[in-house]
């Protein structure tokens, strides 16, 4: 298992590295179907619908999948052209995907047919177009119609229609996912920079470093503050109005990769030493 999972009140979605996407029953854990990809399965399962069809979106290899939810039974396959290890974001009439390729995909929601794609990067070598591509993004929805893509060294948001570019932010936010709030989009990189953009022009509202890095941790927002665990284990508050940081506690010597989750006023988030903490919020 190389992904999170994606879950229901019934059912539990796997990517396994065994080449299959298992739907468990979240009772019991007993399988209710798998599909075989062929490969690996590399990304975060999104839960969608497609046309009137419940449905799971997913890549494997160079392809990106979209299964029944029910049964596992396959709506439609696309070559996306490289790996991605990402989550897809479905609005109803396209999906939308990164690549290893070095571009991003939009495809039709009921055929999967590729409408747009769009270049994330000008560098023309193989290697360079995957370590600047959006391979590992959490795609986003943002409002007016828009997509954010993100890579190691910038973050655009695309015209969701058309794929034109409308707005760019020279920050690599792909690791850590992205937060839209009542003040603006907040953007996290991978080295703890912190910034709230317009999210309809990009344009900035405040900056800010928690000074450690936040590698695959995005933040949990709760209250008006985004907490984020750094890869040192600091836990960082940050007021998402001001961008004040406001609390900062070392929680343990253990490098930590997880996004954390807020359950009635508790921040709860895993170690890589196996430690499971739980945190009341001020």
């Amino acid at each position: 298992m190389l992904r999170a999972s994606a879950v229901t009140e019934e059912t539990v979605f796997v990517p396994s590295a065994d080449h299959r996407l298992y739907a468990l029953a979240a009772a019991d854990g007993a399988e209710r179907w798998s599909a075989d990809a062929g490969a690996p399965v590399l990304s975060a399962p999104l839960l969608t619908t497609l046309g009137s069809t419940p449905a799971v979106v997913f890549s494997a290899g160079r392809t990106l999948y979209a299964v029944a939810a029910a049964d596992g039974a396959e709506l439609w396959r696309a070559d996306l052209g490289g790996f991605f290890a990402g989550r897809a974001a479905c609005d109803g009439t396209r999906v939308y995907a990164g690549s290893g390729d070095g571009y991003a995909y939009a495809f039709d929601a009921v055929t999967g047919e590729r409408l747009w794609r769009f270049s994330t990067t000008s560098r023309t070598n193989t290697y360079g177009r995957l370590l600047y591509g959006a391979w590992d993004d959490t795609v986003e929805l943002l409002p007016g119609g828009l997509v954010l893509f993100a890579t190691v060294s910038s973050t655009f948001a695309v015209d969701a229609a058309t794929g034109v570019l409308r707005w760019q932010v020279a920050s690599g936010c792909m690791y850590p996912p992205s937060g839209l709030t009542e003040h603006g989009l907040l953007l996290v990189d991978e080295w703890g920079r912190f910034q709230l953009v317009d999210p309809a022009t990009g344009t900035r509202r405040w900056y800010a470093e928690l000074g450690a890095r936040t590698l695959n941790t995005g933040p949990a927002i709760a209250g008006g503050t985004a907490w984020v665990v750094a890869t040192t284990g600091l836990l960082g508050g940050v007021d998402v109005a001001t961008g004040a940081i406001a609390h900062r506690l070392q929680t343990g010597p253990a490098n930590t990769f997880s996004t954390p989750v807020v359950v009635d006023g508790v921040l709860v988030f895993g170690d890589q030493d196996g430690g499971l903490h739980g945190i009341d919020l001020p």
